[in-house]
């Protein structure tokens, strides 16, 4: 009786994680906005991947490159495909975790970006690194969520 009661005491506890914590639409949805972001830069389309950041994102990408607000963005995106073409390597559904809450998803996952010089001033690069990332529903978004904050460590 006992080991009936620990059981059934476990799948419930499974079963609250996954239907509140885990919620299979809202994975979707995420793993579908970060396709549309890679879209985006497939594409060197600024406004598509502006449409899936908060206007008050913020991105961390290295000690000293701190990006605030979708003016930022657009600079830095603009500057880097006067330079570059950027395909970004493996599956957006590559993540280590994702945690989603009512309003707010966390996502840490590993990247891998391929730089391809559009002009011979520059040279090809690879960035990689895990990437942390708050996602927050935001109905001005086609999948509903959108970037808020991310912080990325670089690969060594």
């Amino acid at each position: 009786m006992r080991l009936a009661a620990l059981l059934l005491s476990i799948l419930l506890l499974a079963f609250t994680h996954f239907s509140s914590g885990t919620h299979v639409a809202d994975r979707e949805l995420i793993i579908e906005t970060n396709q549309q972001v890679r879209e985006g830069f497939a594409s060197q389309d600024i406004a598509k991947i502006l449409q899936y950041h908060h206007p008050k994102v913020e991105k961390v990408f290295a000690w000293d490159d701190y990006q605030k607000g979708h003016a930022d963005m657009e600079a830095a995106l603009s500057a880097t495909f006067q330079n570059y073409t950027l395909t970004f390597e493996g599956s957006p559904e590559d993540m280590d975790s994702l945690e989603i809450f009512e309003q707010t998803a966390v996502m840490i996952a590993p990247f891998s970006i391929t730089g391809t010089p559009t002009n011979d001033e520059v040279g090809p690069f690879v960035f990689s690194g895990r990437t942390m990332i708050v996602y927050v529903r935001d109905s001005r978004s086609p999948t509903g969520w959108m970037t808020l904050r991310e912080m990325i460590v670089p690969a060594s």
